[in-house]
């Protein structure tokens, strides 16, 4: 799974020009999937032709989905059970990662890696949600769905530097900056 950004940026970079070493003809078995949001308009849309035009260059397959993001309507519900726009979304790419495993692929790899789990701790502690029976790591190196995350003990900062050292370039996500969300205030 690629968006375009520094991790996933890193995580494709080294699985198709070093996974060669375990994985014969990694160009004829890796794709690059791309879920574009559309949370950001014309950004979306660039980030999108950024992972086909590196899928392209790299000669490997290239796999994009649409996701509908949640109607104002539907956020603005009342109801105790709805969804955030987030929540909604990662229900929306752990569906596609379920099909995608079950029909045609072995595995989907993110790169959540080290500073996405610290995040999720602190993020579960603050808000009341850490259960140490269930979460004890706070990111599970394996899900249900067949999602493989090979980068939890890496920092983003070995992340940008890999790719600085491959000479490849990565998309910023504008809302890491500056939106109201949890996430990007920590």
């Amino acid at each position: 799974a690629v968006s375009g950004g520094v991790d996933s940026m890193a995580l494709a970079t080294l699985l198709i020009r070093y996974g060669r070493r375990v994985i014969p003809n990694p160009q004829k078995q890796i794709t690059l999937l791309h879920l574009n949001h559309h949370w950001r308009a014309e950004e979306s849309h660039q980030d999108e032709e950024f992972v086909k035009a590196f899928a392209q260059q790299e000669n490997v397959k290239f796999l994009k989905f649409d996701l509908k993001p949640l109607s104002e309507r539907v956020q603005k519900s009342s109801s105790k059970n709805r969804e955030s726009p987030e929540e909604h979304a990662r229900r929306q790419r752990k569906e596609i990662y379920k099909k995608l495993t079950a029909k045609k692929y072995g595995y989907v790899f993110t790169a959540h890696h080290a500073d996405d789990v610290v995040e999720t701790l602190l993020w579960r502690f603050f808000t009341g949600a850490l259960d140490q029976k269930k979460q004890k790591q706070g990111i599970r190196w394996l899900t249900e769905e067949k999602e493989l995350r090979p980068l939890l003990w890496v920092t983003k900062e070995t992340l940008k530097w890999f790719l600085n050292e491959e000479g490849q370039t990565w998309r910023e996500d504008s809302t890491n900056q500056n939106a109201p969300l949890l996430r990007a205030q920590m």
